[in-house]
């Protein structure tokens, strides 16, 4: 465990009760964004909320260039849920997104977090 500006983030890089089991590449929204989305699981007995992954987007070497963290408000039990991501058209140099991790509240008041570091799928954006 390690502390990290007064919240408490529990890593591992062992399985996880959230997975993220795909994702795709949901096109130019012609509005100076390109969109995609992947999709989480849930394992757990209760919802869990707030899930955010770690998307990295990757240029051709696979070297990542820039990180987004976007977050659904919840996932019932045993469904899954989409997670939307977006970058400017301007990055030129991405080729790719990949998730990296994915990490969730266990405290009802937010006060925990567990994030579990994953060889998420990769979605080809050009």
């Amino acid at each position: 465990m390690r502390k990290n500006s007064g919240t408490t983030l529990d890593e591992a890089s062992s399985t996880s009760p959230i997975t993220v089991t795909s994702g795709r590449f949901s096109g130019d929204g012609g509005d100076g964004y390109l969109n995609g989305v992947f999709t989480v699981e849930n394992d757990l007995t209760i919802p869990a909320n707030n899930v955010t992954v770690t998307v990295a987007f990757l240029d051709e070497s696979g070297n990542s260039i820039s990180e987004a963290y976007p977050q659904v408000d919840s996932v019932q039990p045993g469904q899954s849920a989409d997670v939307q991501w977006t970058i400017s058209t301007s990055e030129n140099n991405v080729v790719s997104a990949k998730a990296m991790s994915v990490s969730w509240p266990t405290e009802s008041d937010g006060s925990d977090y567990q994030k579990v570091a994953i060889e998420g799928p990769i979605v080809k954006i050009r």
